[in-house]
């Protein structure tokens, strides 16, 4: 079993930062886990209908 999180944008708070990788270190004995950060798109890059 493999554990996915995605996020939107980069995690730029140092005490969110250190949290999620004190829960990653946790998880990680039970599972495989990883971290994908994905761009957030800017107002205009989105597509207008």
């Amino acid at each position: 079993m493999k554990f996915k999180f995605i996020w939107i944008g980069k995690t730029k708070d140092k005490n969110w930062k250190a949290l999620q990788e004190e829960y990653l270190e946790r998880l990680s004995h039970f599972v495989r886990c990883e971290i994908v950060e994905i761009r957030d798109s800017a107002k205009h890059e989105t597509k207008r209908n």
